[in-house]
């Protein structure tokens, strides 16, 4: 299977390999010679003006569904900026803090292909807990065509939560969207 041309490094990170004049394929093994400056396609697509790219991205969200005393999960649903798309086998992580009474005991951490969508991050919710909570979000998502490019998205996210269900654990559900750039 041919892909568009893609800098050696893009395509390691994916699992391909290149030959000459950068053309990739799948299933390749093998070190691929590095193409002249001029073929080369960015590693990163720019990030959006005011923007610092190692900084996270702050938002504030309230999650739909109940958590009661016990173990629980949050179900955090990633999204890609219009025209780009996550990839399989990047990586992503999840990380939960906060909130009184509030445990994460934790993280959500592998390619993207394995944890799937959405995340499942276990919450423990102590009798009488209070939020909000905060979950911090590390994905990569990708552009296509001959200008393709992949970011890094580092997002941190404060969670207002239902807590006030008497069952045991139970569901919250989120989402959040990467940043469109240009």
């Amino acid at each position: 299977m041919k892909l568009d041309p893609l800098s050696p490094s893009l395509a390691l990170l994916f699992g391909l390999c290149c030959g000459p004049l950068a053309m990739c394929t799948l299933g390749c093994r093998g070190q691929a010679p590095t193409p002249p400056p001029a073929e080369r396609a960015p590693l990163a697509a720019p990030a959006a003006p005011g923007i610092d790219p190692d900084q996270p991205v702050r938002a504030h969200v309230r999650a739909e569904g109940q958590l009661g005393p016990g173990t629980g999960v949050l179900l955090i649903d990633l999204s890609a900026p219009q025209g780009a798309k996550l990839t399989l086998d990047a990586p992503v992580s999840a990380r939960g803090s906060g909130g009184i009474g509030l445990g994460f005991p934790r993280r959500v951490s592998g390619p993207l292909g394995q944890q799937g969508l959405p995340l499942r991050l276990p919450i423990e919710v102590a009798d009488g807990a209070t939020g909000p909570a905060q979950v911090e979000l590390s994905y990569y998502w990708c552009t296509d065509g001959n200008e393709a490019a992949c970011r890094r998205e580092l997002a941190l996210v404060s969670i207002d939560l239902d807590l006030s269900g008497s069952s045991a654990g139970g569901e919250a559900h989120l989402s959040h969207k990467a940043l469109v750039t240009n």
